[in-house]
């Protein structure tokens, strides 16, 4: 008994196959590795992806023909696709106040005020974010004695 699988698509880098025992999978185009794979019922004869990184799959049976619906975790964080703000980086998954830095401290590109969207570096650690047009703004930010300069003179 052979598997047979055929390439259905290709969508954001990616091909997608199906095969006669029910067998959706994601392959990466640039290694050919399988990203993430699923299971359906029947030969899987079409995939349709969505914007939101979810797809249906339409698999045929002798008596029926079934559609299903699955969502991605393109990064294979936990958090699919739709839910998650950074769907290609496995290290983050909200942006709480949508300046595109992650809540994860430890991730890549954290942010070091996840409820203040115009704020998200502090490189002295005073607390103060660097963003000198932002709220709290550091008028010093590589000082960490030094945040504010009350009387305009260039010192704090």
């Amino acid at each position: 008994h052979t598997k047979q699988t055929t390439l259905l698509a290709a969508h954001n880098g990616m091909y997608i196959a199906g095969s006669k025992q029910g067998k959706v999978a994601f392959i990466d185009q640039s290694n050919l590795t399988i990203i993430e794979s699923f299971s359906a019922s029947g030969d899987i004869i079409a995939v349709v992806p969505e914007y939101t990184g979810q797809f249906f799959a339409v698999g045929a049976l002798p008596s029926e023909t079934k559609i299903r619906y699955f969502d991605l975790d393109s990064d294979l964080d936990g958090v699919n696709d739709l839910n998650d703000a950074f769907p290609n980086d496995p290290t983050q998954t909200t942006d709480s106040d949508d300046d595109g830095y992650g809540d994860d401290p430890n991730g890549n590109q954290p942010d070091a005020f996840p409820n203040e969207p115009t704020q998200w570096a502090d490189s002295d650690g005073d607390g103060y974010g660097d963003n000198i047009g932002g709220e709290n703004a550091d008028l010093f930010p590589n000082n960490a004695d030094q945040w504010s300069d009350a009387d305009g003179d260039g010192y704090g």
